[in-house]
């Protein structure tokens, strides 16, 4: 038969289940805390949202000094007919579309293989499919590109598509399909596509 614990042991391990309990609150809490914060709070998911789009605002600044002219979407030079991306229609759609086109004039990867391309500018880091995928190992927190069918696609940080508008130069105020005498660039947030709303946009108040 086994003598009883004396009280110096069970002191002992009593002092240890507090001392765990405490470390276990002390690093839980925090972290619990934090991730409702990024997670369900939605003004850091737009904060959040608002660094990209100017990131992505700088990189197309980048793009039309080195070529005179913004990315456009839609593109007269292939008959003005947007990308197609599956499971979008309408005037979204078009918009959609323009995240294809950010995609493969800021990322470097030209030639949609999902890497940037040898002697490509990148206007925009960490764009690329590649550093974007689990393919290497070391997939982001918040993806900045995703692959939708075979069309590479620009994601705000909450996984939507980013919408995209640049109408050719010239246009009147009459034909301007855009807002911006320059390019629309906004993100649905939170919301959905037909509540303008609850975008985050260039162009007004948000």
């Amino acid at each position: 038969m086994s003598a009883p614990n004396s009280p110096s042991q069970n002191s002992a391990s009593g002092c240890w289940v507090w001392f765990f309990g405490l470390v276990l609150t002390c690093v839980f809490v925090p972290w619990l805390l934090l991730n409702w914060v990024k997670y369900a709070h939605p003004g850091y998911r737009n904060d959040q949202i608002r660094h990209f789009l100017a990131e992505i605002d700088a990189g197309l600044e980048a793009y039309r000094i080195d070529n005179g002219i913004y990315p456009l979407n839609p593109n007269p030079e292939k008959g003005f007919q947007a990308i197609s991306v599956p499971g979008y229609s309408g005037k979204d759609a078009v918009a959609v579309a323009g995240a294809a086109v950010l995609y493969q004039t800021l990322s470097g990867d030209y030639d949609l293989d999902g890497n940037v391309d040898d002697g490509e500018t990148v206007y925009v880091d960490r764009l690329d499919f590649w550093s974007n995928s689990e393919q290497n190992g070391r997939a982001p927190e918040v993806p900045r590109s995703v692959k939708i069918g075979s069309v590479y696609l620009v994601v705000d940080p909450q996984g939507n598509p980013v919408r995209y508008l640049s109408d050719p130069p010239g246009y009147t105020q009459e034909q301007r399909k855009t807002h911006n005498p320059t390019f629309d660039l906004w993100s649905i947030g939170d919301g959905n596509a037909d509540d303008p709303s609850s975008w985050i946009t260039n162009w007004g108040s948000d």
